[in-house]
C-alpha cells in the first residue's frame, strides 16, 4: 500500500503542478479503497491533503480528467457529487510518508544510474 501511495504521490505533484491555482479538492473512488480505512489513511497521508472518498462511481476517472482539463484551461469546473466521506491528513503520518518518499526515490534514484 505504501509503495503505491508514495508513487501516487508523484502523479499528484505532476497533476497539480499543471493547475493555475492551487486551489483544489481531491476526490477517490473504487471498491478497494472504499473498503480499507488503512488504506484511505496511507493515501491521504501519502499526498497530504484531504481526500473525499466517492464509493461506487464507475466514471469517476472521466470525471475527475473533465474538471482537470477545465481547471487548466482557467475555466472553473467542480464536483458536483457529494462525497459519501472526508479524511484529512495527519501530521505524523504525513511526516511518516515524506520520509518514505524521500527514501524510495534515493533507492530509486540509485538503481536507475545507468
Amino acid at each position: 500500500m505504501e509503495s503505491v501511495a508514495l508513487r501516487l504521490r508523484l502523479v499528484f505533484a505532476a497533476i497539480t503542478a499543471f493547475l493555475p491555482d492551487h486551489d483544489f479538492e481531491v476526490y477517490a473512488s473504487g471498491d478497494a479503497l472504499f473498503k480499507s480505512p488503512l488504506w484511505q489513511q496511507v493515501l491521504v497521508d501519502a499526498l497530504g491533503v484531504c481526500i473525499h472518498f466517492m464509493p461506487g462511481d464507475k466514471q469517476a476517472a472521466g470525471k475527475g480528467a473533465a474538471v482537470l482539463a477545465m481547471r487548466a484551461i482557467g475555466e472553473e469546473a467542480k464536483v458536483q457529487q457529494k462525497p459519501e466521506s472526508s479524511i484529512a491528513p495527519k501530521p505524523a503520518g504525513v511526516s511518516a510518508m515524506k520520509m518514505a518518499f524521500e527514501r524510495q526515490e534515493a533507492l530509486y534514484n540509485r538503481m536507475n544510474r545507468h
